[in-house]
Order: structure tokens, then C-alpha cells, then sequence
């Protein structure tokens, strides 16, 4: 017997997105002081993408794991794009939440 997980597809910049968040989140490059903060935050700004009903399919996690910081202008032009892009003004918004989330992580 297997469940089935009903899913909605996945917007293109949410996709890229998500797939750099997840290569941060995954990071053990770099001293635990900077790596540890930068992998949390990195899984926030993720949560905030992901808190959708129902759920989008898994993510893009074949990127290598790079730090949230080199990762961070893919993360901010894919959100923007997200923004700017047509579709639902909840997905703008969770786009605009991540953005805003990262921003306070990086200063």
C-alpha cells in the first residue's frame, strides 16, 4: 500500500531558489561560527518557501553545498524575479518574506 502526496507544481524562480537555499543549508565549509548561523538561516528563508498546502514535489538538492553568503545574489535575483513574475499574490508575498528573512540574515 502506498499513500499518495498530493502536490502543485512548483514555480520556476521558487525552484532555483529553493535549490541554492538547500546547497546552503547543506554547507559544512568554513569555521562553525560562520557555517552554523549561515546553514540556519538558510533552512529559515527554505521554511518560509516550502509552508505551502499541498505541497510542492521535493526540491533540487544536487547542487554542491556552498556557503549562504556566495549563494545569497542567485537566492536574492530568483526571489525578485518571484516577485515580479505573475501568479498568486500568496506566492508573491512568501517570495517577498523569504527576501526580506534573507536580508536580515545577511547583515
Amino acid at each position: 500500500m502506498s499513500i499518495e502526496i498530493p502536490t502543485q507544481p512548483i514555480p520556476e524562480h521558487i525552484a532555483e531558489a529553493c535549490a541554492w537555499l538547500s546547497a546552503a543549508e547543506r554547507c559544512t565549509d568554513g569555521p562553525l561560527e560562520v557555517r552554523l548561523p549561515e546553514r540556519l538561516a538558510a533552512g529559515d528563508v527554505l521554511n518560509v518557501l516550502l509552508d505551502v498546502h499541498p505541497p510542492y514535489p521535493p526540491i533540487d538538492t544536487s547542487r554542491s553545498a556552498v556557503l549562504l553568503t556566495e549563494a545569497a545574489p542567485a537566492v536574492v535575483r530568483a526571489l525578485e524575479q518571484a516577485i515580479e513574475a505573475g501568479g498568486p499574490p500568496e506566492q508573491k508575498l512568501r517570495a517577498a518574506r523569504a527576501l526580506r528573512q534573507l536580508r536580515q540574515a545577511l547583515r
